[in-house]
């Protein structure tokens, strides 16, 4: 300690990095109890040591400052404590008190000693040199305060992030809605403009004179535009289908489901079907809602090519 009873710099350097002995770093830490300037030195130094650990990289001592530590302490006198014999008089126990003084002191001045050698360790030197050039102390506090910084910038830029990647998912949905628009819009003007498309004028059966269907059909796309008017409402759960009957005698095709409207009107547009598929008659009938693979009778329209 100075004069002042302050601990030294130095102590106190070493204090806040850990490399005292245990008793010494109890002396310490006793001072600092009752004095408020160490304490304040203490909480300095440690806040530079922690700007330090985040700003310098990570680097192995070289092999060489290992070495003349090792050497060092081989030259270094080493003290090996003796068991003191029991004491038989107040001399005795004199003398055995100021031997212990000795030891002590002497197991302190190798402490010192080690610490004098490890203040020739080139991470030590590294540091002070970086903590000389920086005219000043650095407030504990800023290293929490980057990684605050940090933290709320990363947390920023996910947001941003976050938004353009929903409006850019936005943008595609809206522009895959207008391609299928537009595909489906040029597959109907493509049917109505064949001119290999077939015609087919369906007119009412015995049984139901009155409604009338049409149908375009082009077999070599498989595509099929069908319209009707004056179509008997129906039951619930009931529902019209048209069908497609194939000219080579396979199972009728159905072609879709349909409802008519209050005016009896419905239609359907470009169902599913194979191509290449050459019609011999296309029929409508009713079936049950959700349509069927075979058709049921009566066939209440009916039409063929002309």
């Amino acid at each position: 300690m100075t004069p002042s009873k302050h601990i030294e710099q130095e102590d106190l350097a070493l204090y806040a990095m850990q490399l005292l002995s245990e008793e010494e770093a109890a002396a310490i830490a006793e001072h600092l109890r009752g004095c408020a300037a160490c304490r304040d030195e203490v909480a300095a130094l440690q806040g530079d040591l922690m700007a330090l650990a985040m700003t310098s990289e990570l680097q192995s001592p070289p092999a060489s400052a290992k070495q003349r530590l090792f050497q060092q302490i081989g030259r270094e006198k080493k003290v090996v404590p003796m068991p003191m014999p029991p004491a038989v008089s107040a001399e005795r126990d004199g003398s055995a008190l100021s031997g212990e003084r000795e030891l002590e002191d002497a197991q302190r001045s190798g402490v010192r000693s080690v610490r004098d050698i490890r203040d020739l360790d080139d991470a030590e030197a590294e540091w002070a040199a970086r903590r000389r050039s920086r005219g000043g102390r650095v407030l504990p506090w800023l290293g929490w305060a980057i990684a605050a910084v940090a933290v709320l910038t990363a947390g920023d830029l996910y947001l941003q992030r976050e938004e353009m990647r929903a409006s850019l998912i936005a943008e595609s949905v809206k522009i895959a809605g207008l391609s299928e628009q537009a595909e489906w819009g040029q597959a109907v003007l493509d049917a109505l403009t064949d001119r290999s498309a077939t015609r087919v004028t369906l007119t009412e059966t015995p049984e139901a004179p009155k409604p009338v269907g049409r149908a375009t059909y082009v077999p070599d796309k498989g595509t099929l535009l069908f319209t009707a008017s004056d179509l008997q409402p129906l039951e619930q759960y009931k529902t019209y289908e048209l069908w497609l009957i194939p000219a080579d005698g396979h199972d009728p095709i159905p072609a879709g489901t349909f409802l008519p409207d209050a005016r009896g009107n419905a239609s359907v547009i470009l169902p599913q079907l194979p191509k290449g598929v050459i019609a011999k008659a296309f029929g409508v009938t009713i079936e049950d809602a959700g349509g069927s693979q075979q058709p049921t009778l009566p066939i209440i329209l009916v039409g063929a090519p002309t």
